[in-house]
């Protein structure tokens, strides 16, 4: 069984936008009947971290990690599966706190500290067209947040 790891976002209930699901909770596994389509159907999510925030038009939101499993779909930014385990989620806050970060980060204003990634996370992407390396960077402050919240 093919298994992707993706990212998603959920509003401050652990809810997603679309449908009248019951909140998540992590390590949770939830699986769609019927036909999967992008747009249409299934557990949507994106294989790149600043994917998947042109898709958040959520009002406090929870960055999350997931593994996407069964059939997949792959779209140019996104992919849909039918089924879908909830890896785990950021809080709200430090789901705000590193979006602030990566953005100041890409803005150049917090130079000196890289965001608190690790030297060995720049080094490797010094290299890499400036979408990767932003993707290496988002995704490694994603992490770091949620080793720290352990």
């Amino acid at each position: 069984m093919a298994r992707k790891r993706g990212w998603h976002f959920l509003d401050h209930r652990m809810r997603s936008r679309c449908g009248a699901e019951k909140p998540w909770r992590v390590g949770e596994v939830r699986e769609v009947e019927g036909p999967i389509g992008l747009c249409r159907r299934g557990y949507h999510a994106s294989v790149q971290p600043l994917d998947a925030i042109s898709y958040c038009l959520l009002y406090r939101p929870r960055l999350c990690r997931v593994e996407e499993s069964r059939e997949i779909v792959y779209g140019s930014r996104k992919m849909v599966a039918r089924r879908r385990r909830l890896l785990w989620a950021l809080t709200v806050k430090q789901t705000e706190r590193v979006l602030r970060e990566f953005v100041r980060h890409v803005a150049g204003e917090d130079d000196s500290n890289r965001s608190g990634v690790d030297a060995a996370h720049i080094a490797a992407a010094q290299h890499e067209p400036t979408r990767t390396k932003q993707n290496r960077c988002l995704a490694a402050m994603l992490h770091k947040a949620h080793r720290e919240a352990k």
